[in-house]
């Protein structure tokens, strides 16, 4: 993994590099402490697949990588070891909320297991979504925001599609 900082002095934080399964199970957790300069991108952690996944098939696992600076993350990325086709994807049972807000709608989404490429849409009104077309993590919430481009809309009916085999 390489970190690059836009900061003038560098950056000094932590790389959390966590295994799950697609149901959401920590299988290792790896942590090590990092430093780059400004606009210097630098191997910051290094270590064997077969070290991280132990005896787990790459089919079967992610890794979720945050670079932790101050208690804060400031970012993180999730990282597949085969393509979505050779992914041996559970089916997710993706849970909703849609609460009212001043400008639309709030969209609370949560899931069992991996929802990989999760595509949201309204069936009956165009409008903008604060985030689509992402991998929803099992024991995550997300939670987004749309707003419609017309107010006058009674029955918002919400379709989520996801990648499957």
């Amino acid at each position: 993994i390489c970190i690059q900082s836009d900061n003038i002095d560098g950056l000094a934080g932590t790389i959390n590099v966590e295994v799950f399964d697609f149901k959401g199970r920590l299988l290792g957790n790896y942590q090590k402490e990092v430093y780059t300069g400004y606009l210097v991108a630098s191997k910051s952690f290094e270590i064997p697949v077969a070290t991280l996944l132990r005896d787990y098939a790459k089919e079967d696992c992610f890794l979720k990588i945050s670079l932790i600076f101050k208690d804060t993350i400031i970012t993180e990325t999730n990282h597949y070891f085969v393509k979505p086709a050779q992914m041996n994807l559970p089916k997710p049972d993706i849970q909703h909320t849609i609460t009212d807000t001043p400008d639309g709608k709030e969209i609370k989404l949560t899931t069992n297991t991996l929802a990989k490429n999760l595509f949201l849409e309204f069936e009956n009104i165009e409008g903008h979504f604060s985030d689509n077309y992402f991998d929803l993590i099992p024991g995550e919430d997300k939670t987004i925001l749309f707003t419609p481009k017309s107010k006058q809309v009674e029955e918002y009916k919400l379709n989520l599609k996801y990648f499957q085999k």
